[in-house]
């Protein structure tokens, strides 16, 4: 797999053409680490959500018939909550979620691309909104880490990683404090940088 990691530490998007253009952007800045000739998909002229996604499949399927070779593409969108909730309607969040379920139909030719979406409290709402999405998608929860399992991620987290090393006092604190959520053992991790 190629991988492209997203993290949008941006406000909410708020407008369907914003959510799209990420989310080809980030396919287009893999595919072309790849060594492919890729357009730039712009949507910045349309308003409707029929018009944005009919651009954006005519693009993507443009795009998945440059690639000659199997490909495998991984997207780790995280923060996916901002990309769903300032959209104005549940049209425009059905549009996104259809452009996702779309790679998921083995309609790309060579190209073979996975998603995974994080962040969304709300996933289960999506699914129940969208058919189409829930069968395109296996939904996984995270839920909070055992001490032990804390303890081990800071471990490798901060000493392998970052190289800070953690006495056994500030480590059970910070696991205390996190309740084990990973997230907030991240943000408290963080905090220390």
């Amino acid at each position: 797999f190629l991988v492209h990691e997203m993290i949008w530490n941006g406000p909410r998007m708020t407008r369907l053409t914003s959510a799209i253009q990420q989310l080809s952007d980030c396919l287009r800045s893999v595919l072309v680490r790849s060594g492919a000739d890729v357009a730039q998909l712009d949507v910045s002229d349309l308003s409707s959500a029929d018009e944005i996604t009919s651009r954006y499949f005519y693009w993507l399927n443009t795009t998945s018939k440059k690639i000659t070779q199997p490909l495998r593409v991984l997207l780790l969108l995280d923060e996916f909550q901002k990309w769903l909730a300032g959209l104005s309607s549940d049209q425009e969040r059905l549009a996104l979620l259809t452009a996702l379920r779309h790679f998921n139909e083995n309609a790309l030719g060579k190209l073979d691309v996975s998603f995974v979406l994080c962040g969304l409290q709300n996933l289960r709402q999506m699914m129940k909104i969208s058919a189409d999405f829930a069968n395109a998608v296996d939904p996984f929860e995270v839920r909070e880490l055992t001490a032990e399992e804390a303890d081990k991620y800071l471990r490798f987290r901060l000493e392998e990683e970052l190289s800070i090393e953690l006495d056994d006092r500030t480590r059970k604190r910070l696991i205390r404090l996190s309740g084990g959520n990973p997230y907030v053992l991240n943000r408290l991790g963080f905090g220390l940088l």
